[in-house]
């Protein structure tokens, strides 16, 4: 998975670099892309961004969870199970705020952006040697951060394409509950919760299209 990742990061910005006039910040008035790195971590992430001026956008996200592809059993809770039925999944949101830094960097931005994200995991089979068997978990997690990015769009063909890094600070709230096998046959369960918050880096890709519309002036 990493290494798909990071060849179609590499082939896209090769097929964009070979193309002339396409650093564009100002000109697609609204945006439209798939989060390549959100995948990676178990969302189905859609993203919409509108031009609200012409060095300055808004950005919102939806989306779906499924299997986080993330090393979750090295959080604690030790809550990773393996999810392969559709009413396991949750959902994810996003939202953020860009700008153009410098007037004259047309590809350049810098910005503040949230997310948001939902996993559960449900498995009546599944046998914990630690601690029983498991009946589902929690995960809330929330991350803000600042990033800065750099945005290619091209006039000919309307495609985009949009990555950044980022530093920010995120917030995880676990809840997972289990049957030991002594208490099964009473049916007796036992919950437990856990917050793990942290500093991260995060590196962010899209490619989407864009609508022109009535463009606006650099």
């Amino acid at each position: 998975m990493k290494l798909l990742f990071i060849l179609l990061s590499l082939s896209t910005v090769h097929l964009f670099a070979q193309e002339n006039n396409s650093k564009h910040f100002s000109l697609p008035k609204n945006r439209y892309s798939i989060g390549l790195s959100d995948i990676a971590r178990g969302n189905l992430l859609f993203y919409y961004e509108r031009l609200i001026a012409p060095g300055a956008s808004i950005q919102l996200g939806t989306g779906l969870t499924f299997d986080d592809l993330y090393a979750l059993e090295k959080w604690e809770g030790e809550q990773y199970i393996e999810r392969s039925a559709f009413k396991d999944t949750r959902f994810c949101l996003a939202a953020g705020l860009h700008f153009k830094p410098v007037p004259t960097a047309d590809w350049l931005y810098m910005g503040v952006e949230a997310k948001f994200r939902q996993y559960y995991s449900a498995d009546a089979d599944f046998f914990h040697t630690h601690s029983g068997l498991w009946l589902g978990s929690n995960r809330k997690e929330s991350v803000i951060k600042l990033n800065v990015g750099n945005f290619w769009y091209s006039q000919e063909s309307h495609l985009l394409l949009d990555y950044s890094i980022g530093i920010g600070w995120l917030t995880s709230k676990d809840h997972w509950a289990y049957i030991t096998w002594e208490d099964y046959p009473d049916h007796k369960y036992y919950s437990k919760n856990a917050v793990v918050q942290k500093p991260v880096i995060a590196l962010d890709l899209k490619i989407g299209i864009g609508a022109t519309g009535k463009e606006a002036k650099k």
